[in-house]
């Protein structure tokens, strides 16, 4: 899953996506909830992914460092950032 979400995050910088070349949060988890769509059987579903995707994302930043926060002004602590790849990071 971290794979995917960096690898799309790594596509839309590089067609220079978004502002900043960056995805904003809510996007990439309605991105990877739209990916797996077929797989989602009902609600529940579609909520227990949501928050498995949220924490794989909030990893992602905080512990890996493989996601970096752009915060907009004054918004430090927004709930909907944008997020780019780190440039030291090297997908696989």
């Amino acid at each position: 899953m971290a794979k995917l979400l960096v690898g799309h995050c790594r596509r839309e910088e590089e067609r220079g996506a978004g502002e900043y070349g960056a995805v904003k949060r809510s996007n990439l988890v309605d991105w990877y909830l739209g990916e797996m769509e077929e797989e989602l059987e009902s609600e529940e579903d579609l909520i227990v992914r949501k928050t498995l995707v949220e924490k794989v994302i909030e990893r992602l930043v905080m512990n890996d460092n493989v996601l970096l926060r752009i915060e907009e002004g004054d918004e430090l602590d927004s709930d909907d950032p944008y997020l780019v790849v780190h440039p030291n990071f090297a997908l696989e």
